[in-house]
């Protein structure tokens, strides 16, 4: 079950570790952060017959942040210290026309994060999400209410809409865990629109299985950014405000109006990987 917490950033203390509070056990809060120094998952194994093979789980830190957008973008501070170059050129410059920007933060820039998110006035909310093994995680951004019209640009240029009735605003995230590189994790980031279709389906979750909604997805392929994270990076996903369109697929997923004001996300997206489960190699 995820822990949710939401507050305003002043004041608040609960989330001032974010994203590095947690350690190889992603389930205990207030533990050392995952490094290849002082982490027994990520740390170098010697190659003798009887090197121990490890089971990996992973856990992530979600955060979104909401800003409201006035004449002055605070958002723009906060990517002067992302690396938006880790993704593909060609896939970033179709991403940011779409009005998504994706790109990767160290540890050490998340003190300059949160100094711009406190003065900002942000709003935060923050879980702890645990996916399902061998699936992707489902980051919920929104959901259809009323009739609403998507359009994005596909790789060969063309731009295409679909208008849904209902539905949910989800925020994929694929990833694969490399140990052999010091604990690096891949990661593929994509959105869909996920519609409950009236029926269900059998799935085996934790062994058993259960009847659950069976879901129509309409998935933008072309708009998925590869990249890996270092032990202690985490993800950053905001709006490319310079796509005025608000019928663009970035600005319908990452933007949003209440009490007269506009208001845009940003999701920071911290992997935790743990280990569950170690075995010893029988000597050869």
């Amino acid at each position: 079950m995820a822990l949710v917490v939401c507050s305003p950033i002043p004041g608040c203390s609960s989330w001032s570790f974010w994203p590095f509070a947690r350690g190889d056990r992603a389930h205990e809060t207030g533990a050392k952060p995952v490094s290849t120094a002082d982490n027994p998952f990520f740390a170098r194994q010697e190659k003798d017959s009887t090197a121990a093979a490890q089971v990996v789980d992973i856990a992530f830190d979600v955060m979104r942040v909401e800003l409201v957008v006035s004449g002055v973008r605070d958002s723009r501070k906060i990517w002067n210290h992302v690396d938006e170059v880790r993704v593909n050129p060609d896939q970033a410059a179709l991403l940011a026309r779409n009005g998504f920007r994706v790109g990767a933060a160290s540890p050490g820039a998340w003190p300059a994060i949160q100094t711009i998110l406190n003065a900002s006035g942000a709003k935060v909310s923050s879980e702890h999400l645990f996916p399902q093994r061998g699936a992707p995680l489902p980051v919920r951004l929104g959901q259809i209410q009323d009739d609403e019209s998507i359009f994005h640009y596909g790789r060969d240029g063309r731009l295409a809409g679909k208008t849904f009735a209902t539905g949910d605003k989800i925020m994929l995230i694929d990833y694969a865990v490399r140990p052999e590189l010091d604990g690096c994790t891949d990661l593929g980031v994509s959105f869909e629109i996920a519609q409950d279709s009236g029926q269900s389906v059998w799935e085996r979750r934790d062994g058993a299985f259960l009847q659950v909604p069976a879901f129509e997805r309409h998935r933008f392929g072309d708009l998925t950014a590869l990249l890996t994270l270092h032990p202690g990076e985490f993800l950053v996903v905001g709006q490319c405000d310079e796509i005025k369109t608000e019928y663009i697929v970035g600005n319908r997923f990452l933007s949003s109006r209440r009490s007269g004001e506009r208001y845009e996300t940003l999701i920071f997206l911290s992997p935790q990987p743990y280990q569950t489960q170690t075995t010893r190699r029988s000597p050869s």
